[in-house]
């Protein structure tokens, strides 16, 4: 008995842990039995122990540091983390993370987590719960916030929270995002004023772009595609030949980006004269001639389309008169071959210019027109004009006029000549047709008469 006594009286109890919910009790009895080995046992259930749940704090474990992402990418960097509380019945935890600072980034995807604002974000449920919640969130981290190539360490702070235990935080998770070039992206552009245009007529282009990246700039190259290039962002370009130019812009940026954007442009030969203002593809002296404003590309001769091709007129015979003695002694008379087919309609328009000296008639059911009794114009297609399909021949006679000052730039002045070599050039626009020659001409000058001749 003496042993016995000693014996029960060093024996220690523990509890086991988180059987009843935090700050309840539970009650442990005991019953002690001795017997011995004569008479009846004898049993005692006196003692007992009221055991106190103590509330145990929550744990956050698999944080995981510098995850790599690129700026323009998402990453989730929780899926290792686990929310941990031992204590029963399951407790209801207010979990949160936390950026650093807000602008570096957002989560994107929440997976039951709510966005508070200034990079916080909030959840409430169980453990088990919360980490199914936190390893789903995904983020997203701001692009361009620092130099193409340079890094930059985002901090996530979890705090968990039982109610109970003073919270738990944890900010070893850490996002380190390395910034991408991004290539410069045309807002405005490529364009080109005027469009369609002419041969030798200024043209803007005009382009801009931006780029995204932080301290990053632009350059710009153009390629007009006629064999020239511009490094200047706007700018004025002319073409020499006639057709249809894709020219491109190439915009890069410092760390090898690069885009390219296009524009077709339309050239065309042009009408001749003494400049086109507006680049719709009729010279001044046209377009002052039959009503319509010189410098509006959108109002043509008649309403005519620009135009942008012209083929050769050919068997042009031209004379011109001057006489700078007197006004109105001048005469014009051109004739040729009219390289066109199909119907020619009653009330057809045909537009001549002889070196600046423009005449716009409106034809008969005979192929012919006379403005007044010294200015006429003629058609011959054998005797069936109306509906042949021959080439029409073609004469214009104007007289008793003032033409001499339509030709200094020919070299058709007052100046004592003898057969000199010049040039005078000739359009005539006839069923939406433009028809070009240049005829040589032999320029003499006697007394106050100056006459050309065509060389045969």
């Amino acid at each position: 008995a003496a042993n016995s006594t000693t014996a029960i009286r060093g024996l220690v109890f523990a509890p086991t842990a988180n059987r009843v919910a935090p700050g309840s009790t539970e009650t442990t009895t005991f019953t002690i039995s001795t017997n011995d080995g004569v008479a009846a046992a004898v049993t005692n259930n006196t003692t007992t122990v009221v055991s106190t749940s103590i509330n145990d704090a929550p744990t956050i474990t698999g944080a995981v540091s510098n995850q790599a992402v690129n700026d323009n990418a998402t990453i989730s960097p929780l899926t290792g983390v686990t929310i941990g509380d031992v204590d029963v019945p399951a407790q209801t935890q207010s979990v949160s993370v936390t950026l650093d600072t807000a602008a570096k980034g957002s989560f994107t995807t929440l997976n039951g987590f709510t966005n508070a604002g200034g990079g916080v974000y909030t959840f409430s449920g169980t453990a088990a719960n919360a980490t199914t919640a936190i390893r789903g969130m995904v983020f997203t981290p701001t692009a361009n916030r620092v130099a193409p190539g340079s890094t930059e360490t985002t901090t996530l702070t979890i705090s968990v929270n039982d109610g109970i235990a003073a919270a738990v935080t944890n900010n070893t998770t850490t996002i380190v995002s390395t910034s991408v070039n991004d290539a410069p992206v045309v807002v405005s552009g490529p364009s080109a004023v005027p469009n369609p245009t002419t041969v030798n007529q200024p043209i803007q282009f005009s382009a801009a772009a931006t780029d995204a990246d932080v301290g990053d700039t632009v350059t710009y190259q153009w390629d007009f595609k006629d064999g020239t290039n511009s490094t200047l962002q706007n700018p004025i370009h002319m073409f020499a030949a006639p057709g249809t130019y894709l020219a491109s812009v190439t915009v890069s940026d410092t760390h090898g980006g690069s885009t390219t954007a296009s524009v077709s442009v339309m050239i065309g030969t042009g009408v001749l004269g003494e400049g086109d203002s507006d680049g719709d593809g009729f010279s001044d002296e046209i377009e002052v001639a039959l009503g319509s404003n010189p410098f509006s590309a959108i109002s043509t001769p008649l309403g005519l389309p620009s135009p942008l091709a012209s083929i050769p007129m050919t068997h042009a015979n031209l004379r011109i008169h001057l006489d700078f003695a007197r006004n109105n002694g001048d005469a014009i008379v051109l004739s040729g071959h009219l390289p066109v087919n199909g119907v020619i309609p009653v009330n057809q328009r045909i537009i001549v210019d002889v070196g600046g000296v423009v005449r716009s008639f409106t034809l008969n059911e005979s192929g012919t027109a006379r403005l007044n009794d010294h200015e006429h114009i003629a058609l011959h297609v054998r005797k069936v004009l109306l509906s042949s399909s021959k080439h029409p021949n073609f004469r214009m006679s104007l007289r008793a006029g003032s033409f001499a000052a339509a030709f200094p730039d020919e070299q058709l002045t007052s100046a004592p000549a003898k057969d000199a070599p010049r040039t005078v050039n000739v359009t005539v626009i006839f069923l939406n047709t433009v028809m070009k020659a240049s005829v040589p001409q032999r320029y003499t000058v006697t007394g106050s008469n100056g006459r050309t001749t065509t060389p045969q």
